[in-house]
């Protein structure tokens, strides 16, 4: 592989990693929101036996 493949590679490679935080990101987001619609603290959705700690 010359240069211009490797750069091509390592550019197609950012483009790949930063789409996918971005999506994971867009996705943690609305499940936050969604728990707020229904009233779960954030707590339980972090831990979910959250619950038995008390």
């Amino acid at each position: 592989m010359n240069i211009y493949q490797t750069y091509a590679c390592l550019v197609i490679g950012i483009i790949v990693n930063s789409t996918t935080t971005i999506l994971k990101r867009k996705k943690l987001i609305s499940n936050i929101k969604q728990l707020w619609k229904s009233k779960k603290t954030l707590e339980e959705f972090i831990r979910s036996n959250s619950r038995f700690d008390y």
